[in-house]
């Protein structure tokens, strides 16, 4: 008895069409058996821990599919067994597992189980075309918006770590007794005299003082270091971070059973998707475009 086992861990789509056209090839590999009685027997596991067993595809293709009860895996089993069996001799298994807990990703497997090798070999190729046809095909989607994401990360990273280093430079100069740099330049000048300063001289030191440290409060709640133009530049790179990262999210399932109330769902996420798309491009353009005009008035300076 051989048995043969493929996973594939990629998104998919299961649709009618695709069920249907799936559960033909295998009934024809099946029926090459002769003498033996068929079977389908269908798995259906859905949200809030439920599991449904039926023995027709169209009562799987009957199911709400509904938020409440939204389906999560298919296990489709169908085999070809000879009067008094103790078990089938051939079978063909199909399970599109949409689970995602931990390290399990989505994923559909195929075992193809039969005593007789070359017919095993001919199931699995025969199915596993069908499956591929299954899958979805927005892989370049979720690679640009992971790349996109991870730039944008990383720019504004940049942005608020460049605007630390110059909080940090403009403020440091007045950690040592709240005197500036140009504050220092006086206060030299007075003790190179070798002399006892005046009183007058006190007091004008601690003027500085004093307005250098009234300054540095009124400063605080302004960051100083984060400027108008990184505003600018900012707004935009958090608006597509945003975006990419609700798209990723919401808009980009890694399994769809798509009938029921499933379909109308999908259909608005798709839209959804093309506007959150729209925008990410919209400020993209725009920004691009403000930053040209800003190349080109400083050419002209």
């Amino acid at each position: 008895m051989k048995q043969i086992h493929k996973d594939y861990e990629r998104p998919f789509l299961l649709e009618k069409t695709k069920l249907d056209r799936l559960m033909d090839i295998i009934h024809d590999r099946l029926g090459e058996h002769q003498d033996t009685t068929k079977r389908d027997d269908f798995e259906v596991f859905l949200s809030g821990q439920r599991r449904e067993e039926m023995t027709s595809v169209d009562d799987v293709l009957k199911l709400d599919n509904s938020r409440k009860s939204k389906i999560q895996r298919l296990l489709i089993t169908s085999c070809a067994s000879t009067k008094g069996a103790a078990r089938p001799e051939h079978e063909i298994q199909v399970d599109f597992d949409g689970r995602t807990v931990g390290n399990i990703k989505t994923k559909v497997v195929v075992s193809v189980r039969s005593g007789d090798a070359g017919w095993s070999d001919r199931a699995l190729s025969e199915v596993e075309e069908q499956v591929e046809r299954t899958s979805l095909q927005d892989v370049p989607h979720r690679v640009t918006l992971a790349v996109l994401g991870v730039s944008v990360l990383i720019v504004l990273l940049f942005l608020l770590v460049s605007s630390l280093i110059s909080w940090n430079s403009a403020n440091g100069d007045a950690d040592v007794m709240w005197l500036r740099l140009r504050d220092v330049d006086r206060v030299e000048q007075i003790l190179k005299q070798g002399r006892t300063i005046t009183d007058e001289e006190m007091r004008e030191i601690n003027t500085m003082q004093l307005r250098n440290f009234l300054q540095e409060q009124r400063a605080k709640p302004a960051f100083s270091g984060w400027t108008r133009q990184k505003t600018f530049v900012g707004i935009p790179l958090l608006t597509i971070l945003a975006c990419a990262l609700y798209l990723i999210s919401r808009c980009y399932p890694s399994a769809v059973f798509l009938w029921g109330d499933e379909v109308e769902r999908y259909n608005k996420m798709l839209q959804t998707r093309r506007i959150v798309w729209g925008i990410i491009v919209g400020v993209a353009v725009v920004r691009s475009e403000e930053h040209t005009s800003e190349l080109q008035s400083l050419r002209h300076l």
